[in-house]
């Protein structure tokens, strides 16, 4: 008896480590191999800006971990006068590109509050100059990817949308809810997919959603804002918030400079001017960095006559109580601007001011 109960026991044995030594070698191919459409592995900041329709005008990007904030209370919160709290600051700074998901969209903030962000870009293209009717001039499109650990319930989305969206329709192979929402005498119709189950993707264009949608799903085409451009070397893409801006002037009729006498929220006429790029310090230096680039021989003063509407002035003629720029130049066609951001009111004016110059100051 003693004999074949041991043989057993090696048997068994032998199973054990064969199926163990199986399991390994089959979740080794899994990870090794092409990622699902469940989103576990997480993109980075090159692949997602590699989806991005060519034609994009600029982008502004949060870079996490950080929880979704409640988007419809801070939008709607009054901040007082005075020095203003560092996680406040941070938490408007990664909220400024995602001015989308604060519309309805059958409720998909609510069901987003609180989960583990990991990048945010907005990207914007066709921005034409404001209108005082203000009907909607650019196509924006937002890409959040939130931690790998976070999973999406796209079906169960969907089928709550039922009672708020306007459609449901296809793109790019993936299903979209578009809903219509009124909001300062404008009507704004959203798309909105869940390719995977950690990104949502939400755009006012079905075109954008269908290029990024292509692009995700591995079909290449050129990148937008390449690296070629001169802005990227004065940007931060690893601080908390950063942007970019490449003026597409000769897109006649789709994009306009900020500079232009076109555009109604300046009067200073730049015709040569390149781009724009803009970055926040670590949140403890409450700093501003942004960075003007244009072939014109006036750029420091350009830069100073587009602030002025907005109660920024020079370091020299500043009072200590005013908002000052700290202006450099690191290359010939280049200036560089930094900004304290210690009392809420002057980032409050920094940032009108700079989405003067991203040509944003139409949008939500």
């Amino acid at each position: 008896m003693p004999g074949p109960l041991v043989r057993t026991e090696r048997s068994n044995g032998t199973r054990i480590a064969i199926t163990l030594f199986s399991c390994v070698l089959y979740c080794h191919g899994q990870i090794a191999g092409k990622p699902s459409q469940s989103g576990l592995r997480q993109p980075t900041l090159k692949e997602v800006l590699s989806w991005l329709p060519e034609d994009t005008a600029s982008v502004i990007a949060a870079n996490g971990p950080f929880p979704l904030p409640d988007l419809d209370a801070l939008s709607g919160r009054h901040w007082k006068k005075g020095e203003v709290r560092p996680a406040d600051l941070e938490t408007w700074m990664r909220a400024l590109p995602l001015r989308l998901l604060r519309l309805k969209n059958g409720d998909l903030q609510r069901n987003l509050i609180a989960k583990t962000v990991a990048l945010v870009v907005e990207g914007v293209r066709r921005l034409g100059p404001p209108n005082w009717r203000k009907e909607l001039h650019f196509q924006a499109y937002e890409i959040v990817v939130f931690d790998p650990k976070v999973t999406l319930d796209r079906d169960s989305f969907m089928k709550n949308a039922v009672g708020s969206a306007v459609r449901f329709q296809e793109i790019a192979g993936e299903k979209a809810a578009v809903f219509e929402e009124w909001r300062d005498m404008d009507l704004w119709t959203t798309f909105v997919s869940l390719p995977r189950s950690n990104v949502v993707l939400v755009a006012n264009d079905a075109d954008c959603l269908d290029t990024v949608l292509t692009r995700m799903g591995g079909s290449p085409g050129p990148r937008a804002l390449p690296e070629t451009l001169p802005e990227w070397k004065y940007v931060d893409t690893r601080a908390p918030l950063w942007g970019l801006r490449h003026y597409q002037n000769g897109e006649a009729g789709l994009d306009s400079s900020a500079f232009t006498r076109q555009n109604a929220s300046t009067d200073v006429p730049d015709k040569l001017g390149v781009g724009l790029t803009f970055w926040f310090a670590p949140i403890v230096r409450r700093m501003a960095t942004m960075a003007y680039l244009t072939r014109s021989g006036n750029a420091r003063q350009i830069v100073l006559d587009a602030f002025s509407p907005f109660g920024l002035a020079d370091a020299r003629s500043a009072s200590p109580r005013e908002f000052q720029i700290r202006l450099r130049q690191p290359a010939p066609g280049v200036i560089q601007g930094s900004v304290s951001l210690s009392q809420f009111e002057l980032f409050g004016r920094f940032l009108l001011g700079l989405l003067a110059m991203l040509s944003h100051t139409g949008y939500l």
